[in-house]
């Protein structure tokens, strides 16, 4: 992931994830060990051997289910994306010591939603997330004063911390910054110049509730 992050050579990646994999192997692990080996074929996108290997699992519990929600996302089974994490939210109010990771799980259920097009439905679970982590005491540390809590009530607020494109590898995360990005095509001193805006260096996009 930090090769990737930083825009090194695929051939690195590939060599530092088939070290990774190698190393995986050579273990006996148990279910949640074996949770670490899942998430390296889910960041890798490597689907079917996620999947093929999430099946070994014999506990199903909160994050099991998020897994498999990823994993049937990536193979745009949607219907199963969804009724996993819907799966993992039931599960994780069911066990208090989790429930720090709700916000986790309501993320992953709009990101299903938006790759159905179900924006509404997407925008809804979103504010989910942001409400469970102002609860959890994150709110943005940007945030200084308590009065400046109001900035972004009712709202949904994306912080994108770099724009390379090493880090708009997700589809998601790509469409969206593009969407906002695309009727500016011009270059940093026109954008001066011109009066007009361009996004350099951190992004950040916030949206009314509707």
């Amino acid at each position: 992931k930090i090769l990737k992050e930083n825009n090194l050579e695929q051939i690195l990646v590939e060599d530092a994830f088939r070290n990774a994999e190698m190393y995986f192997k050579n273990l006996n692990l148990n279910d949640y060990q074996r949770g670490y080996f899942i998430d390296l074929y889910i960041n890798a996108e490597k689907w079917d051997e996620a999947d093929n290997l999430i099946n070994q699992n014999k506990e199903k519990n909160t994050f099991y289910y998020q897994r498999i929600c990823k994993i049937k996302r990536g193979k745009k089974s949607y219907c199963e994306a969804l009724k996993n994490i819907n799966f993992a939210i039931k599960d994780i109010n069911k066990t208090p010591k989790f429930k720090r990771y709700l916000n986790a799980m309501y993320n992953d259920k709009a990101e299903v939603f938006y790759e159905t097009h179900k924006y509404s439905k997407a925008i809804l679970n979103l504010n989910k997330t942001i409400e469970l982590l102002k609860t959890n005491g994150h709110d943005d540390e940007l945030l200084e004063k308590k009065s400046d809590t109001k900035i972004i009530e009712n709202k949904i607020f994306y912080h994108v911390k770099d724009l390379s494109e090493a880090n708009l590898r997700s589809k998601r995360v790509s469409n969206l910054i593009f969407d906002i990005v695309r009727p500016n095509k011009i270059i940093a001193e026109n954008a001066i110049l011109n009066n007009e805006r361009y996004v350099w260096g951190e992004l950040f996009i916030t949206s009314s509730k509707n």
